[in-house]
């Protein structure tokens, strides 16, 4: 589990931390860089100096063989003239006695490491670090000479005091180390700053997030100016709203239509009976007041039983029961509960097609009851009602067409809304509750499906509704 320390709470917090890590990572890599091309500097100038030396040294030997005079004055004479040079040279026999060297070089490099010569006569090209004290640094060479075309070989050792460059690289690292730390407390100081000005916009966003209320949902985000990193949160925030508005209007609408609609039995019952209480009656007219009472609390009975229906199909936890079912059985089956209703009004009902389809067999026949029931209510004397069905890619459709009056396309998209009725269906169908295809959508979205509508005034109704496979 990670520590809450190294967890940051804030957007601000995680830039000021990555601006800090890229700004001292930049200048570590900067620094080391330098470091690095400064110390190759430094050991490509002292092994330079190492082969130009033992090239002169072999030079001499081979070109005056036996002649000491130009060996001591390259050998002693050369170092004592160049004293800031420091560099220290000898020669040695094939038994190791010394030949000739820089005064002191024995007492000081008596315990040096010097590299062996290599002896196939190839040139010299590097040299090995030597530090006999903290403050010393040296770099050791060694080559192979003859004097002359015959002699014998000899042993050309040189020493160069590189301490000069060592405290040089170590002085660059001390410095280094204080530029990253200073580095490090500037970059987090301005990428706070920073971080802090550029989020701004995001404070700006909370402040106006904060006014809007359920009174003023109409408000918008996108219509400020903001950065084009906040152009998607502000227009699906807006969207968001949009929604949340449409939502406070239908559940505004619902309220007020829920209150009409059960205000309005209940008046009738409670009018009718206070009148038939008010004095004494004869049984007839009693027997007709309770049976008006019951009809509208039947009315009111089987609201709530939609409304109940309707707030469970709205659970995350309702579930539809499915299987394989024969469209044609069920069909079939809704046809003969509303036969008589359509002798009744004179409507042939008319049923063709067959498909399989993957449906709660108690849903899917409320389904097609409420949207039957509708048809044949609307649909004139001697008219059809038609339900086909047929299989189609990923599922099965099941329609019904009706010769009714219609739906005007301005109120197609508000069909399935709860409690939505036009005005006209108020006034000539009074007992409608404006549930019937809320329950119908509803049972779609049980089933993962969905139901439409086509329709036009006057041209009759068309409602298609899609059962997909299972997946």
């Amino acid at each position: 589990m990670k520590s809450r320390f190294l967890k940051p709470h804030s957007i601000s917090a995680r830039l000021t931390f990555m601006f800090a890590g890229a700004t001292v990572f930049l200048l570590a890599l900067s620094e080391g860089s330098l470091y690095f091309m400064l110390s190759r500097n430094v050991m490509e100038q002292g092994r330079r100096f190492l082969a130009d030396k033992l090239s002169v040294v072999q030079l001499i030997l081979a070109n005056q063989p036996g002649r000491m005079e130009p060996l001591r004055e390259e050998v002693q004479w050369e170092t004592g003239a160049k004293l800031h040079a420091r560099f220290f040279s000898r020669v040695l026999d094939s038994s190791g006695g010394v030949i000739i060297e820089t005064q002191g070089m024995s007492a000081l490099f008596l315990d040096a490491p010097f590299p062996r010569p290599p002896t196939d006569g190839s040139a010299f090209q590097r040299g090995v670090i030597w530090r006999p004290e903290e403050e010393k640094c040296y770099l050791l060479g060694s080559a192979i000479a003859r004097e002359g075309n015959a002699g014998s070989p000899r042993v050309l050792e040189v020493a160069v005091d590189i301490s000069d460059g060592d405290e040089l690289l170590e002085d660059y690292g001390r410095n280094m180390g204080l530029s990253l730390a200073a580095g490090l407390v500037v970059a987090a100081f301005l990428g706070y700053f920073s971080a802090r000005r550029g989020l701004e916009p995001l404070a700006s966003m909370e402040r106006k997030a904060k006014e809007i209320t359920a009174e003023r949902l109409h408000e918008r985000m996108a219509n400020e100016k903001w950065p084009k990193e906040l152009l998607a949160l502000a227009s699906s925030f807006d969207a968001m709203l949009a929604r949340l508005e449409e939502s406070f209007v239908r559940l505004s609408a619902f309220s007020a239509d829920l209150a009409h609609d059960l205000r309005t039995p209940l008046n009738n019952c409670l009018g009718g009976l206070e009148v038939t209480l008010s004095k004494p009656r004869e049984p007839e007219e009693y027997r007709q007041a309770l049976g008006s009472a019951l009809e509208d609390l039947t009315k009111l009975s089987r609201m709530m039983d939609n409304l109940l229906f309707l707030a469970r199909a709205d659970s995350s936890h309702a579930k539809a029961d499915r299987r394989w079912l024969e469209a044609e059985k069920e069909v079939s089956a809704i046809c003969g509960l509303y036969e008589a209703v359509a002798e009744e009004g004179d409507v042939a009902l008319d049923q063709c097609g067959t498909a399989r389809v993957y449906a709660d067999p108690l849903l899917l026949r409320r389904a097609l009851g409420n949207i039957l029931s509708n048809a044949l209510r609307l649909s004139p004397r001697g008219s059809s009602v038609s339900i086909s069905a047929k299989e189609a890619q990923g599922g099965a459709v099941i329609e019904i067409s009706d010769s009714g009056p219609g739906i005007p396309e301005d109120e197609l998209p508000r069909i399935f809304t709860r409690f939505y009725r036009p005005a006209k269906s108020r006034e000539e169908h009074p007992q409608g509750l404006g549930l019937g295809l809320a329950i119908v959508k509803s049972i779609m979205d049980m089933h993962q499906g969905s139901v439409s509508a086509r329709s036009g005034k006057g041209k009759g109704a068309r409602f298609i509704l899609f059962f997909p496979n299972p997946t």
